[in-house]
């Protein structure tokens, strides 16, 4: 009989002890053993939670990146028309008022804005550098490129 009361008193000690714990972390389940079940769906959860933020944040970045993407190309498109306007005004054989260097620096200057635009980055990252997207794809160059010999017509053709 003492031994059923000494049993009892600890296992009240017990539940008041897992009690008390509760009360001060204000969580019920501080250890596996509380609850296995109720603590299994607990990590559940929270690995679910942990995947569901991870997506959102893919999501939103994919966004983003998207965005700078095309803005970037919005700005080339246009590069490119007004870089054809105004080769076609400086080949037009009725322009009285063409000078060559002034277009060559104009067009130079388009390029040089269409190469900074095709090096645009997000994140630390190049939009159009592919895999290598720490490494900046395009650069302008003076040097010549050998690029092999041209095919043309001969005499008889």
């Amino acid at each position: 009989m003492i031994n059923n009361y000494i049993n009892a008193v600890n296992g009240n000690y017990a539940t008041q002890a897992k009690y008390v714990e509760q009360n001060s972390t204000q969580q019920k389940l501080n250890r596996p053993s509380d609850d296995p079940v109720d603590y299994a769906k607990y990590l559940s959860y929270t690995t679910d939670d942990v995947e569901n933020s991870q997506y959102t944040s893919n999501a939103q970045s994919a966004v983003s990146w998207m965005t700078a993407s095309d803005n970037a190309l919005t700005n080339i498109y246009q590069q490119f028309k007004t870089f054809i306007e105004q080769t076609n005004q400086a080949a037009n054989g009725t322009n009285q008022t063409f000078d060559g260097s002034s277009t060559a620096t104009q067009l130079l200057s388009i390029l040089q804005e269409t190469v900074s635009q095709a090096n645009s980055d997000q994140g630390g990252r190049y939009l159009f550098s592919g895999q290598s997207d720490k490494t900046q794809p395009f650069t302008m160059s003076t040097d010549k490129v050998q690029r092999g010999l041209t095919k043309t017509l001969d005499e008889n053709q």
